[in-house]
């Protein structure tokens, strides 16, 4: 239904909590880019980071979607480089 897909989309922004920048390194089995967080907060420096639609060799800005202890997954939000 229309009604449900505006909801979900509004529940994917929301969940977007802080902004990070990652140097993607390589792809992920089900291929997902991988790489370090560059710049964002502190706590999140040099972690882990999954960014779907992304591959190595790009530096991308992306919104944090879910956070772990040793890694988190973004969305990307767009291609620095």
């Amino acid at each position: 239904l229309p009604g449900d897909e505006s909801k979900e989309l509004l529940l994917v922004a929301t969940a977007i909590s802080e902004s990070i920048e990652v140097r993607i390194r390589n792809l992920a089995v089900g291929g997902d880019g991988v790489g370090e967080v560059t710049a964002g907060p502190e706590e999140l420096l040099g972690i882990t980071a999954f960014v779907p639609f992304t591959g190595p060799g790009e530096i991308v800005q992306a919104g944090v979607t879910e956070q772990k202890k040793n890694f988190v997954r973004g969305s990307l939000l767009s291609v620095i480089h």
